[in-house]
């Protein structure tokens, strides 16, 4: 589909209130102050000099069998589009026009409106004509063309080159795509001739050279068949080889489907079911016009749902016109054209679309439409129908609930009719209509939804929706590797917890998480990601051997449609030894102390240090596990032993306490003189003074030091008697 750009919206206010009336109307001896009748307002689809460089965007140039050449006399840019600058015309700013064929032979060139046009209020165009500078052939086509009223369509092929005009087919050259009229101006003769006809069409003889030639409905190589040939009074042609006021020939079509007859505002009488032509040919001569009934489309191979089933008339219009050359050839051209409605105005529809601009593959969104009918038209009565067209990485469902529309799905165009009851006044709104969609999991970029609507009597309404399809940012929210050397098997365990980082709903990741040594790109391991019980975390966890020593990248390539991938340096690498119980022993012998641990299995490896406070006091090597440390002043030491711990096996630490040397017992206050005493008393234990459970000279230990409770007894009576048998002695020598 080709969505119409509709320059009639913008136009329809204006066109209102532009209401024209014919110079013989207003001269007709009604007094200034005297009350008369307003003729019907009408509604403008097209008001375009063609003078300027540019003609605006509402215009498409059809492909041709010879290449269109049709350009704007006062444009300069040859790739200017819709319509280009003519390469050898230099018309001033607002003195060109659009120039259908140069006087190059076998040509043919065209313009197409991109408007589609209701015929329920009739047809009324106007536009000026030239054809000059070179042999008289062949002439100019104003065309009417068929199209779907729901879903219009601008022909998109021409007719042939040479007589057919860029009309009718010639040999393989097919016709005008749809075409409903042809109405040639026809300088050489030839677009009566039976040859530049369609299959099946009666002959008809022509009026010769500068004719007014209309041919009717035909599509492809079928139809187009002679309407009416009517020679001109005057000339088609200008004879000065230039565009000059003298050799412009003013041209008027209208169209009445009606049942009424119509007077046009520049007083041209149209028949009920008719169609008038009236042109006045060059150097004052008097008009032509021809007229006739309008073609009816009923049994030909049109859609039937192009065309009223009573009348066979085409719901909606779309126009342009055409030129042709052959071995002979001129310029053919035209200026100031403009089209509106014959009777009163048509309903003008407008719509806007909305919704999300942005869409997540494999998540769900919306569409809305918001159409109304426009205050400055006529009265909407008949069926309004919503067109929307959905790009291929959209796919729409139909709207759940009550909306006032009834909507069909076929592939990615959904269709919705909503029925006036009896009508929907101007300036009135439609239900808004709201239609779901998925994005498939390979939606990316923009993407663009096309709505049109429209109703049989009414131009249609167009507008887009742009959405771009965007996965969810993710990070890497943690990651770690953790080693258990000496288990059965593979020994690091890999994890790592990967996020949506969307602002707005975000939602847990699937897909695959590989965990890479960064250095080589060697896939360590890898594994799917399983999303938390809430919120948007999932975790991948997978096991494998790694040296501590590897630097690891965690990637999240194999991310799932939703997700965009991420990677991460692995934020930790921990390993996990086994926790081993250790003790620490003391055991003093001379004032030497034996320090020792217990705990560690006979395959550690490492060494153990023993150290008090700040000093380190020995260092030992598995499988040593004790050091004596010899000489050691007297007093209180606690020692700590601290093991390093291996690959296997958890570093650990343990404390002992103990004592070096003894405290001295008490000496007894001097006494008076006795008599010695017996030998045997000197010696006995019980002589020595009590000593305080504090002061006892023992070893003082803790952990598993042995305790050499023995050696301290007999130590600790000896020392008593030595002081007994000093102190006597002493006395002794005093009192001799």
């Amino acid at each position: 589909m080709r969505p119409l750009r509709s320059p009639f919206l913008r136009r329809a206010a204006a066109g209102l209130a532009a209401t024209t009336v014919a110079g013989a109307l207003l001269l007709s001896g009604v007094g200034a102050g005297a009350a008369q009748a307003a003729p019907p307002a009408q509604t403008v689809f097209l008001d375009q000099s063609f003078g300027g460089a540019s003609a605006g965007p509402d215009f498409l140039l059809p492909t041709t069998p010879s290449g269109n050449v049709a350009c704007l006399t006062a444009g300069t840019d040859v790739a200017a589009s819709p319509i280009p600058g003519c390469r050898f015309a230099n018309d001033p700013e607002g003195s060109g026009a659009l120039r259908l064929t140069d006087t190059g032979t076998s040509q043919s060139g065209g313009v197409g409106s991109t408007v589609s046009v209701p015929t329920a209020q009739g047809l009324d165009v106007t536009f000026d004509s030239w054809q000059y500078g070179g042999g008289a052939a062949d002439g100019l086509t104003f065309y009417l063309a068929a199209t779907d009223p729901f879903d219009p369509e601008v022909p998109t092929r021409l007719g042939g080159i040479g007589g057919s005009l860029g009309y009718s087919p010639q040999d393989s050259q097919l016709g005008l795509a749809n075409g409903y009229l042809g109405v040639g101006l026809d300088a050489y003769g030839n677009f009566a001739n039976p040859a530049f006809s369609g299959n099946s069409c009666p002959p008809v003889g022509g009026a010769g050279s500068n004719a007014l030639t209309l041919r009717g409905p035909g599509n492809g190589s079928t139809g187009y068949c002679v309407l009416s040939s009517t020679p001109v009074d005057g000339s088609l042609r200008g004879f000065d080889g230039v565009r000059d006021e003298a050799g412009r020939v003013p041209v008027e079509v209208a169209v009445n489907p009606s049942a009424d007859p119509v007077t046009s505002p520049s007083g041209l009488e149209v028949p009920a079911g008719s169609y008038v032509v009236s042109l006045q040919g060059s150097f004052g001569s008097a008009p032509t016009i021809t007229q006739g009934p309008l073609p009816s489309l009923l049994g030909s191979s049109t859609d039937p749902s192009w065309y009223d089933p009573t009348t066979g008339v085409p719901y909606k219009l779309t126009f342009g016109w055409t030129g042709g050359t052959g071995s002979l050839s001129d310029y053919h051209e035209i200026a100031n054209a403009r089209a509106t409605t014959l009777v009163g105005p048509a309903p003008v529809l407008a719509q806007a679309t909305s919704g999300s601009a942005t869409v997540v593959p494999t998540r769900s969104s919306s569409v809305s439409v918001a159409a109304s009918v426009s205050a400055d038209g006529g009265a909407e009565g008949e069926p309004v129908v919503a067109t929307l067209v959905f790009p291929e990485a959209l796919a729409p469902t139909l709207p759940s609930g009550a909306t006032g529309w009834a909507c069909t799905v076929s592939g990615r165009t959904v269709t919705c009719t909503v029925v006036p009851s009896p009508e929907f006044a101007p300036g009135a709104s439609l239900p808004v209509l709201t239609l779901p969609y998925t994005a498939t999991a390979d939606a990316a970029g923009a993407l663009t939804v096309l709505t049109t609507v429209s109703s049989t009597d009414s131009a249609a309404a167009t507008s887009q929706l742009e959405v771009s399809a965007v996965r969810e940012p993710t990070v890497v929210t943690s990651s770690s590797g953790r080693q258990t050397p000496g288990t059965t098997g593979l020994s690091t365990v890999f994890t790592a917890d990967v996020a949506s980082a969307a602002a707005t709903d975000p939602t847990a990741p699937l897909g695959t998480v590989e965990f890479v040594d960064s250095a080589t790109e060697e896939l360590l391991c890898e594994a799917d990601l399983v999303p938390a019980a809430s919120g948007p975390t999932s975790t991948a966890t997978c096991t494998t051997d790694a040296d501590p020593s590897t630097a690891v990248r965690v990637d999240y390539d194999q991310a799932d449609a939703a997700h965009e991938p991420t990677r991460a340096d692995l934020g930790s690498f921990v390993v996990v030894t086994t926790p081993v119980t250790l003790a620490a022993a003391a055991v003093v012998v001379d004032g030497d102390a034996q320090l020792s641990v217990t705990g560690l299995p006979a395959d550690a490896t490492g060494t153990v240090v023993f150290s008090t406070g700040a000093t380190t006091v020995c260092t030992v090597t598995l499988p040593t596990v004790a050091c004596i440390v010899p000489d050691l002043a007297d007093g209180s030491y606690t020692v700590t032993a601290a093991y390093s711990g291996d690959t296997v096996y958890a570093s650990a630490e343990a404390s002992t306490a103990f004592r070096i040397g003894t405290v001295a017992a008490p000496v007894p206050a001097p006494a008076a003189p006795a008599a010695p005493a017996a030998p045997a008393a000197t010696s006995a234990p019980a002589a020595a003074a009590p000593v305080a459970d504090d002061e006892e000279a023992r070893l003082a230990f803790t952990g598993s030091s042995l305790v050499a409770w023995t050696a301290g007894a007999l130590g600790l009576a000896l020392a008593a008697a030595g002081v007994v048998l000093v102190a006597a002695r002493r006395r002794s020598r005093l009192t001799a």
